[in-house]
């Protein structure tokens, strides 16, 4: 399928370094690759440093197929760093190292952004924090408001980092549902929900969500598959059964396997209906799959991986 509608994907570009490796991270940079490697025309705007580790990322990122016009360089700050450990499961802990991630401001973003905005993407793993710069924080909201203004389809993932947030549950839960209450899709994982929610009873947690305006919410369960939920319906769909190396970045290929169904359909985004919906999480549950199957968030995903994206899709 060939994209007609742009995705613009918002939010922390930056490294994310394993033992002896080196990739491109940040959960919505890593949905602007996903989806330019299925075919989308797809757009990132975020921050990094005027360093090597900068240059690094932008060189990933054209190879990868995404438009780098926005990403922004800050050459007194340097590009942020994440260090990521894996346990014999494959999943993974982080350590961060912030930098130029937190000061991306208003007036640095384009005008024709506003004019691009068709699909918006906002992943929030650092956005939401507050720290000592809360530039990158005001800018989101901005942006959101923006994107809503616009009638954009809005998509939002929480991307809930212990390492970031430590105890801090209850600031996180308001900046999230914030947040949330711009969006028209949410994707989050089962321990994301019940963090935001306050509640471990699934139907509640999804209507407390519903009841923000989030037309459709879909919730990852790992090797379990995915629930879809669109405030009437609740359906739980099976993953694709692979062996997995590292989960890193198989959310975001979930949501770039979403927003490129959204936006290589002539449907308006908000017209699908709860059918179409589940043959959509069914497909994006296939490429979260392909993600786990290398070290890195977008291996899987490169021409020399041993899996090609597109043959899933």
């Amino acid at each position: 399928m060939n994209s007609t509608r742009n995705i613009l994907c918002v939010g922390e570009l930056l490294v994310d370094c394993y033992d002896g490796l080196k990739t491109m991270g940040g959960a919505p940079a890593n949905v602007a690759a996903v989806a330019a490697r299925l075919g989308s025309r797809s757009f990132f705007l975020g921050k990094i440093g005027a360093d090597s580790e900068g240059d690094f990322l932008i060189e990933e990122m054209i190879a990868h197929g995404v438009q780098v016009e926005h990403v922004v360089r800050d050459a007194d700050a340097p590009t942020a760093i994440a260090h990521v450990s894996l346990d014999e499961s494959g999943e993974r802990t982080f350590q961060f190292r912030r930098g130029a991630d937190e000061r991306l401001r208003c007036d640095e973003v384009a005008p024709e952004v506003v004019q691009m905005m068709e699909l918006v993407h906002f992943g929030s793993a650092t956005a939401m924090l507050e720290g000592a710069q809360q530039t990158t924080r005001d800018t989101y909201f901005h942006l959101l408001q923006m994107a809503k203004a616009n009638r954009a389809y809005i998509s939002f993932d929480a991307n809930y980092r212990e390492a970031l947030w430590g105890t801090d549950v209850s600031g996180f839960r308001q900046a999230v549902t914030a947040a949330m209450a711009y969006a028209d899709f949410v994707k989050l994982s089962e321990h994301e929900l019940f963090l935001l929610t306050g509640t471990e009873q699934l139907t509640e947690a999804l209507h407390k969500l519903h009841a923000l305006g989030v037309r459709i919410v879909t919730v990852t369960l790992g090797a379990d598959g995915a629930i879809l939920s669109d405030g009437y319906q609740i359906q739980r769909l099976a993953a694709l059964p692979v062996d997995v190396v590292d989960t890193t970045g198989a959310g975001d290929a979930f949501v770039a396997a979403v927003l490129h169904q959204l936006a290589a359909n002539a449907t308006d985004p908000r017209a699908h209906s709860f059918e179409d919906w589940t043959q959509m999480v069914v497909q994006a549950n296939r490429i979260g799959a392909v993600a786990c199957t290398k070290v890195g968030a977008l291996t899987a995903f490169t021409e020399s991986g041993s899996t090609s994206a597109t043959h899933h899709l």
